[in-house]
Parts: C-alpha cells; sequence; structure tokens
C-alpha cells in the first residue's frame, strides 16, 4: 500500500491505493479525478455505474472546499459478503442434521418410560386394573401417575 504520512493527512497531488482490498483512496480538487468519477458528486454513499467496474464510492467533505473520496469495486464487496455468508451458514446446514437426530434421541429416551407404562395400562384386565409402578418414571409426570393410580383404585372398589 502506498502512503503519504503527514499527522494523517493526504497531501495534495497523492493519491492511495491498496491493490490488494482494490480501496481507492482520492482527494479533490488536489488529485487527478479518475475517468469513473463524477466531477460534482455529493457527499455520501454512491453506487456508480458508468466505468469498466462497479464502484461503491464514500465521498466526504473536507474544510476549504476539498473531499475526499473511498472507492471499492461492488464484485469485491460482494465476494467478500458471500464468503462470510458461506462461513456462517456451511457449520449450520451441516450440523442440522445431527441436531435435528440428537433432538429425536434425547426426545425418545425421554418419553421411553412414558410409552413403557402405557403398554402396560393397554395390557391390563379390564375387570382387574392394577396400580402403576412408580418407579423409572420422570419426574415430571409423577403426580399423573400418583393420579391414575387414585383412580384405579377408586374404579377397583366399586
Amino acid at each position: 500500500m502506498q502512503r503519504t504520512p503527514v499527522s494523517g493527512r493526504l497531501l495534495p497531488g497523492r493519491r492511495i491505493r491498496d491493490n490488494e482490498s482494490r480501496v481507492v483512496v482520492v482527494r479533490l480538487p488536489g488529485d487527478a479525478r479518475p475517468a469513473w468519477l463524477p466531477e460534482n458528486i455529493l457527499p455520501g454513499f454512491h453506487t456508480l455505474d458508468d466505468g469498466p467496474e462497479r464502484m461503491r464510492v464514500l465521498v466526504r467533505r473536507l474544510p476549504q472546499n476539498a473531499r475526499v473520496v473511498v472507492a471499492q469495486p461492488t464484485d469485491l464487496r460482494n465476494e467478500i459478503a458471500l464468503n462470510s455468508a458461506l462461513r456462517t451458514l456451511v457449520p449450520l446446514v451441516l450440523l442440522l442434521p445431527l441436531l435435528a437426530w440428537l433432538t429425536a434421541r434425547i426426545v425418545a429416551t425421554e418419553l421411553a418410560p412414558v410409552r413403557r407404562m402405557a403398554h402396560r395400562l393397554d395390557g391390563q384386565a379390564p375387570d382387574r386394573p392394577a396400580a402403576l409402578s412408580e418407579t423409572d418414571v420422570p419426574d415430571e409426570i409423577v403426580s399423573f401417575v400418583h393420579a391414575i393410580n387414585r383412580l384405579l383404585e377408586r374404579v377397583a372398589s366399586s
């Protein structure tokens, strides 16, 4: 990168160009105006389509009616955005099947005692209901099992 260090200022007639990131910094009116840059461009952000490539441009007004123009080709900006999106989305897309399988596995494991209890209830004789076992029952449904056992006792005693 070519630099002109003078207490953080650009000297008139000097241009900064970073070839790696393809950023161009131009000070107007001192520097030669690039052909792709309109002469009376207003301060702020602009996207210019007139040159050989689309440019994203920031124009900032300085004291004494000078302007600084910072420009970068949009194809580079688009490439950076695409690479960032891919680095974010690819791991998520690869992990989604694993997370779905893991969620299904955890839910099935946690609900297995409830499924076994339902099979035991289905297998009971209708004329002789027996109380459900309260061992190996998830804590969340212990009170429900107690209520079913009390109901079965009332049905058996009637």
